[in-house]
């Protein structure tokens, strides 16, 4: 798992059967709550799920939704 240096961009680098595979999401508004600089962390499955969804880790609140208005 990596985090940008605004701390609103992650993305996190697996290995599967027939190669690397990246997911990457990114915050407009906020930013993650990340661990300070040297500092590692080894987060679960359900909790990797959970940063992509927008939920931080370290707290149970999720991050502020946001609405799209539809376009006529």
């Amino acid at each position: 798992m990596f985090c940008n240096r605004g701390r609103n961009e992650i993305k996190i680098l697996c290995w599967e059967r027939k190669g690397p595979i990246v997911f990457y999401t990114r915050l407009k508004k906020q930013c993650f709550r990340w661990p300070k600089s040297g500092e590692t962390l080894e987060p679960t499955g359900q909790e990797s799920n959970w940063l992509l969804d927008g939920f931080g880790i370290f707290n149970s609140r999720p991050h502020i939704p946001l609405h799209v208005d539809s376009v006529d």
